[in-house]
């Protein structure tokens, strides 16, 4: 009988193994959700990036091509100051973003800007500037959903 249990194997692993696992798996976790999460927030300020471009060219184009509203005495009235990205009139710029205006909250979404308190869409607070700056490497910020946040736009 003896001779039996001396050849059953052990099946299955020790606490101590376990343990040794779970700590190691944690000491991964640990390392790797911050550089992921990193990276997450980097791809959505990409998205925003690649939208102001988009308005940016389309603005520089229409001035390249003399298509911007002009007043009276032919002074540009339709400046990157005043000009929002939710409100885009000029039909040059709309056709170089292939869009109607009905179009832009829905396709600029991520550059409609939304308000850091309470998260609601303000459409009219990103400028055509803003949009110039951010493309020249100004420092903002994105919610959890890679919307721009109003107002978190810095230049260098």
């Amino acid at each position: 009988m003896k001779g039996v249990i001396k050849n059953k194997k052990k099946k299955g692993f020790t606490l101590i193994e376990m343990v040794a696992v779970v700590a190691i798996i944690g000491i991964l976790a640990a390392i790797l959700v911050p550089k992921i999460t990193g990276y997450m927030k980097e791809a959505k300020k990409t998205g925003v990036i690649d939208q102001a471009r988009k308005v940016s060219q389309a603005y520089e184009t229409a001035q390249m091509k003399d298509k911007l509203a002009k007043d009276d005495n032919g002074t540009v009235t339709e400046t990157p100051d005043n000009i929002k990205v939710a409100t885009i009139s000029n039909e040059t710029m709309l056709s170089l973003l292939d869009m109607k205006t009905s179009d832009l909250s829905k396709e600029l979404e991520k550059i409609i800007g939304v308000t850091k308190a309470d998260n609601a869409v303000v459409a009219t607070d990103i400028t055509v500037k803003d949009c110039i700056d951010i493309t020249n490497g100004a420092e903002f910020e994105v919610t959890s959903d890679g919307k721009l946040i109003s107002g978190s736009i810095t230049t260098k």
